[in-house]
C-alpha cells in the first residue's frame, strides 16, 4: 500500500459548537464554511478534509453533528470511517481527537458520555484511534459552567486515564495543544480489550482545577 504519510486530527461535536471554525483557524482553509456566531444551526452537512495550508502532511476532518446533538447515526459513522479510511492509509496516523462540546444550554454529564461513546464506536472500526489523544473542547465557555460535570467520575467509569485539566475554552490554546499532541503521536500500541483506549489524554494549559 501507498504511503501518505498523513496526521489526521478528527473534530466531532455538537451542532455550533465551533468545529468548523476551529479548522478554519487551525488549517487557514477560507473554503471551509462556518456558522454566524451566537447561532446553534449546523452548517456542516458531509464530512470534509482540509490541509493544513503551513503543514500539508496535517489533515483536520470536519464532521456533521449527531441530530439533536445526541449520538452519530449508523450513516455519519460510515461516512466519517470512509474519510479516516482515505486519510489514514499506508502509515497515516492519528494526531488526536477534538471532540466539541455544546455552546447551547448548560453542560450536563450525557454531552461528554456522548462525545465518548461516539469515538468508541468509530475505535471500533479505525484500530489507529484507540491510542488517540482525545482532547475536548469547550469554547466561549467560563470555567465556572465545566466544574458541575464530574470529569474524574466519568473517565473513571469507563476504564479510561485522566492525564489532566479540563476542557480547552479558547481556541488558540486548543490549536497549540492539538499541534502539540500531532507532534507527539506514536503508532498505536497492542490493542488492550478491557478499556476503551490504551491511553486517554484530555489536557489543557493551566491549572488542573477539577
Amino acid at each position: 500500500m501507498q504511503s501518505n504519510g498523513n496526521i489526521v486530527v478528527l473534530v466531532l461535536g455538537a451542532s455550533g459548537s465551533g468545529k468548523s471554525l476551529f479548522i478554519r483557524e487551525a488549517t487557514n482553509d477560507e473554503t471551509v464554511v462556518v456558522g454566524e456566531e451566537g447561532t446553534m444551526e449546523s452548517v456542516t452537512q458531509n464530512v470534509k478534509s482540509s490541509v493544513m495550508t503551513t503543514r500539508a502532511s496535517l489533515i483536520f476532518i470536519d464532521t456533521p453533528a449527531p441530530a439533536n446533538d445526541r449520538l452519530l447515526d449508523a450513516g455519519l459513522i460510515n461516512a466519517i470511517s470512509d474519510e479516516l479510511g482515505q486519510q489514514l492509509k499506508g502509515d497515516g496516523r492519528i494526531g488526536c481527537v477534538v471532540y466539541c462540546l455544546t455552546q447551547a444550554g448548560p453542560l450536563h454529564r450525557q454531552h461528554v458520555v456522548n462525545g465518548l461513546l461516539d469515538v468508541s464506536r468509530l475505535t471500533v472500526k479505525h484500530p489507529k484511534l484507540r491510542d488517540a489523544a482525545l482532547i475536548f473542547a469547550a469554547m466561549r465557555r467560563e470555567k465556572e459552567e465545566l466544574k458541575p460535570i464530574s470529569w474524574k467520575t466519568i473517565l473513571k467509569e469507563r476504564g479510561v486515564e485522566l492525564v489532566s485539566g479540563s476542557p480547552c475554552t479558547d481556541i488558540d490554546n486548543l490549536k497549540n495543544l492539538v499541534l502539540e499532541q500531532c507532534d507527539t503521536s506514536k503508532p498505536p500500541l497492542p490493542v488492550n480489550k478491557h478499556c476503551w483506549f490504551n491511553r486517554f489524554w484530555l489536557r489543557n494549559r493551566g491549572r488542573n482545577d477539577m
